[in-house]
């Protein structure tokens, strides 16, 4: 019975593990291929007057891994629309909120 609980719980364990896990450096070149037209991935310098770099935004109190998702997701005037994979968009998010640890 001891075995059947522990493998219950090893099963459990692997089942509440994402199959893919977010890629920060998957992220950052995601970043650089689309975001960097507008941003900059690695300073807080604007590249356009409308755009702040991404350390500026990962710096910003509202920005959560939900907030971010939804924004890049969501049409908006002031920025193109970005048709990202699930897997691009994790990883771009993981990026950014890592960002938050160089602040």
């Amino acid at each position: 019975m001891k075995k059947t609980g522990a493998l219950l719980l090893g099963l459990g364990l692997l089942a509440a593990t994402p199959a893919i896990a977010q890629d920060a450096a998957a992220g950052r070149q995601v970043a650089e291929k689309v975001c960097s037209e507008c941003h900059f991935v690695d300073s807080v310098d604007f590249k356009t007057s409308k755009a702040p770099g991404l350390l500026a935004v990962a710096r910003m109190s509202s920005v959560t891994e939900l907030s971010l998702k939804v924004f890049l997701q969501t049409p908006h005037a002031a920025m193109p629309a970005v048709a990202l994979t699930q897997r691009e968009l994790d990883d771009v998010v993981t990026f950014i909120l890592g960002l938050k640890g160089n602040i």
